[in-house]
């Protein structure tokens, strides 16, 4: 037997005891480090990361679109940013500390200031109190909003404007300067020039200084085509970890509680010839974001009662709007308000979504498998046919 593996797993079942929601309870869990993507399906806690070779093709455009590592038929949550934890019910983080080797490891600094719940020897669980159910009223616009593709900043924006609690539009992520300098790389490339060694048989850096104005966490927007084993970060000095980024952006959390104090992300380039599509600094308003969130939460669906295949509870609307469920569309869910059932439709191409009128409101969500009563019927048809057929047979047969 891995001693190794069973250690991870022992571990990881400690954990669960905190990551995982109490009975009739929903949250999703996360966690800094990773040794299989089907982490959260081991151990009973709920989380994004996940692979699945069924995984549908909506799915892993939309966590595209908000900048979340995905590849064929899998996601990894390891590049959230606050608003993607609220909008998607990630309560818990387990921030790993140690020196253990996993698969894959990162960062995320804009956790690092929450509230710790429990502690481990391996690491600590900090909960995030500004995250929203697993459904919750959003702007009606969002019904029709586009997912772009290659821009989460912008789409990010765009779903925090779509927050019920939103009174006016204005951006949550904004644009930092920072300054770049080069060492053993040719020229000054940005992005989309080619990076080149100067001399093969050492390293290159690309330094960005930067000094934050606020506390507020800043992301590194970051996309390219790199290979996985082809850049290692430092920041201040110390090992920046991170999820391997490739051709797809993502949004990496580099600082927060930072306020006139100079950043120094320093990239080393071990092999070149790849260009940058993306290497860009956003700060992202908290206070704005919280507004945003408090209000949106204190209309969002009040569970009574979950399970993986049934779930309701209590919502009061404070404007007609478009309800958004976060969990992926599917013709099998079907859901009741006020004991009517009403007609549900995809949100940002994977989501279910339906509308819903002001006031307070009774919702019933019921999941049972797309074609399961046509397929039984014609699975028995077929039953009946064969066992004629055998009959008829058998009596041919005997005459």
């Amino acid at each position: 037997m891995n001693s190794e593996f069973t250690a991870y797993q022992s571990s990881f079942a400690n954990w669960s005891t905190v990551l995982r929601p109490a009975e009739n309870e929903f949250y999703r869990s996360e966690k800094t480090m990773l040794r299989s993507k089907n982490d959260s399906l081991q151990v009973p806690t709920y989380g994004v990361s996940h692979f699945s070779s069924t995984f549908e093709n909506e799915t892993e455009k939309f966590f595209d679109a908000i900048g979340v590592r995905q590849g064929t038929a899998y996601v990894n949550y390891s590049n959230g940013t606050l608003l993607t934890d609220a909008l998607l019910g990630i309560k818990n983080t387990f921030i790993e500390t140690t020196d253990a080797t996993y698969n894959e490891r990162w960062e995320r600094k804009d956790l690092e200031d929450f509230s710790t719940i429990a502690s481990f020897d391996e690491g600590h669980i900090v909960t995030n109190p500004n995250t929203l159910s697993i459904a919750y009223p959003m702007k009606a616009i969002l019904k029709s909003m586009k997912v772009p593709t290659n821009h989460p900043i912008t789409m990010q924006n765009q779903l925090a404007n779509a927050l019920s609690g939103t009174t006016s539009p204005k951006n949550i992520f904004t644009r930092v300067s920072y300054e770049t300098t080069f060492e053993n790389i040719s020229g000054s490339p940005v992005v989309y020039q080619r990076i080149q060694l100067k001399d093969n048989t050492q390293v290159g850096t690309i330094t960005l200084t930067f000094t934050p104005e606020t506390d507020d966490p800043i992301y590194l927007e970051l996309a390219g085509t790199m290979g996985e084993e082809d850049l290692e970060m430092t920041l201040n000095g110390e090992p920046y970890a991170f999820y391997p980024v490739q051709s797809k952006p993502v949004l990496l959390s580099v600082a927060k509680n930072q306020k006139d104090q100079p950043q120094t992300l320093r990239i080393t380039v071990k092999d070149d010839g790849f260009e940058f599509s993306k290497l860009n600094l956003y700060s992202l308003n908290t206070s704005l974001l919280n507004e945003r969130l408090e209000q949106t939460k204190a209309q969002e669906l009040k569970l009574e009662t979950f399970s993986a295949t049934h779930f309701s509870g209590t919502m009061e609307v404070l404007e007609d709007s478009t309800v958004l469920t976060t969990i992926p569309y599917s013709t099998g869910w079907k859901v009741w308000v006020d004991g009517q059932e009403v007609e549900t439709y995809k949100i940002l191409d994977s989501l279910l979504g339906f509308t819903i009128s002001k006031g307070i409101h009774r919702i019933e969500y019921r999941y049972s498998t797309p074609f399961l009563l046509e397929g039984s019927l014609v699975s028995i048809a077929s039953l009946l046919l064969l066992i004629f057929i055998l009959y008829r047979r058998k009596k041919t047969v005997a005459s």
